[in-house]
């Protein structure tokens, strides 16, 4: 699996991001376009109905997450104090996380299918498992490709492999849009039926060592094990680190989305990371 693993912002500005979905949403019923605000010297932040406490805080290179809504301000000071960039402000929304992938070529896009999120949904959604390919309503995934094909003709996204991260609430049932992701490819998605990843996390710490690694690469159904970890490092949980430490993936194949679970959990299981606790 080539993409990033954590929900992110690296292809567009999430300002711009935002500002575009505003101004297409009224068209889309299932769009969400209400749930952020941009804040700057001029523009403070105020709280309202469709804007409140857990928040997501970014710029183009700082994320924050804010569970309480009396620490908003005190986290916007901090923020400012390091960037003079205008700070986007949004609500967290709990519900069910998909991936709409596809290619874009000349400004037009081509869906490739749509993938499942299993995630940590608490103070900000951070990946525990993906399944590919899932179906959703027909006119839902009509709504969500005409809309992503108008998005990438406003935003002037170049040309590759990409992916807009979504949430559907599970309250107005309605699409908000969290990130847009160029990747690097998209081709092992076409070379098995269907497609698991697992994530791996731990706890915060010293890593001392990795065992059971060859034995889940090894199996039959495992095709790929990226770690981002190595004997030695320091595993902290923070806040501003969207990925809360996901410490690599593991990448299955099966003939169904449910079959590559099983083999992508099996793999895992297989896998210890020993954690020296760091008072």
């Amino acid at each position: 699996m080539t993409e990033s693993n954590s929900i992110d912002l690296t292809s567009v500005d999430p300002q711009v991001l935002r500002e575009t979905v505003a101004a297409l949403a009224e068209r889309y019923p299932l769009i969400a376009d209400s749930y952020y605000c941009v804040v700057t010297a001029d523009s403070p932040f105020q709280a309202n109905e469709q804007l409140s406490a857990p928040y997501r805080l970014e710029t183009q290179k700082i994320q924050r997450f804010v569970r309480h809504e009396a620490d908003i301000q005190l986290a916007l000071m901090q923020i400012a104090a390091k960037t003079t960039s205008a700070i986007l402000v949004e609500s967290i929304v709990s519900g069910q996380g998909y991936w709409l992938m596809g290619h874009i070529t000349q400004g037009q896009f081509r869906s490739q299918g749509i993938a499942s999120l299993n995630w940590h949904d608490d103070v900000h959604q951070f990946p525990m498992a993906m399944a590919y390919p899932i179906n959703i309503e027909e006119h839902e995934r009509e709504q969500l490709e005409t809309f992503t094909q108008e998005f990438v003709q406003s935003s002037e996204i170049s040309d590759g492999p990409f992916r807009l991260e979504w949430c559907k609430s599970s309250e107005t049932g309605q699409y908000y849009l969290l990130g847009a992701t160029s990747v690097n490819s998209l081709d092992s998605y076409e070379s098995s039926p269907a497609k698991a990843a697992q994530w791996l996390y731990s706890h915060s710490g010293i890593v001392e060592s990795l065992d059971g690694i060859e034995e889940a690469r090894a199996m039959p159904t495992t095709e790929a094990i990226e770690l981002t970890v190595t004997p030695g490092d320091l595993l902290g949980h923070v806040l501003d680190i969207p990925s809360r430490d996901a410490l690599g993936y593991v990448m299955a194949n099966g003939n169904t989305p449910e079959e590559a679970a099983i083999h992508a959990q099996q793999a895992v299981d297989l896998i210890t990371i020993h954690i020296k606790t760091v008072l």
